[in-house]
């Protein structure tokens, strides 16, 4: 659901396919069997058309994806 005033709510396509890849990372994350893993949440942000944008930090790396509407 759009946040503030001019976000634009983002597709059920977009929406999908980024809790689709949310899910699968964290149960891989937490299943890793006798590995210390800290999996940092992600900051989510839509774009102007309904896509969904996936930003994660952890020290000084960035990982990023984006998941794109289809109208």
């Amino acid at each position: 659901m759009a946040g503030k005033e001019d976000e634009e709510k983002p597709t059920e396509y977009a929406y999908a396919n980024a809790r689709r890849i949310i899910e699968s990372a964290y149960g891989k994350a937490k299943i890793a069997s006798g590995v210390s893993t800290t999996v940092p949440k992600p900051l989510a942000t839509t774009d102007d058309v309904g896509g969904i944008r996936l930003l994660w930090n952890l020290g000084r790396k960035e990982r990023s994806a984006q998941f794109r509407c289809r109208r």
